[in-house]
């Protein structure tokens, strides 16, 4: 839930955001860990290779973020409700919970794959 006053004409001021979940906060730090992933990316490869390691990430980075909306897009077609007294349907909360869901699913399967290898390399 977005509650917005305003103050003058044309300007709002954000008062509480989503309930209190946090959610602000968790989009704000989105963008910094994709900076912190190819700042420890860089400095984990070898000078050799941080090109080609460069590019993969960036390759893989940027698959991700045309999937993720068309996802997202697709859940929230999905899951639709109307509200009261608003005309027109709106996606619900089951299409925001499945979004995090399955994006949870993927972080997790991610982890799980790259432990996975380091068990495997150590078992060698």
């Amino acid at each position: 839930m977005l509650l917005l006053w305003r103050v003058e004409p044309g300007f709002y001021y954000l008062h509480q955001l989503c309930h209190g979940h946090g959610f602000f906060d968790k989009a704000a730090g989105l963008p910094l860990s994709i900076t912190g992933g190819f700042n420890i990316m860089l400095l984990s490869a070898p000078i050799r290779v941080t090109g080609v390691a460069l590019g993969m990430t960036l390759l893989l980075n940027l698959i991700g973020q045309s999937i993720g909306p068309s996802f997202a897009a697709m859940y929230q077609q999905m899951y639709q409700g109307t509200a009261e007294e608003v005309a027109g349907q709106f996606p619900t909360q089951d299409a925001y919970n499945l979004i995090f869901l399955t994006a949870v699913m993927i972080s997790v399967r991610s982890i799980a794959l790259y432990l996975a290898g380091l068990l495997l390399l150590q078992c060698r």
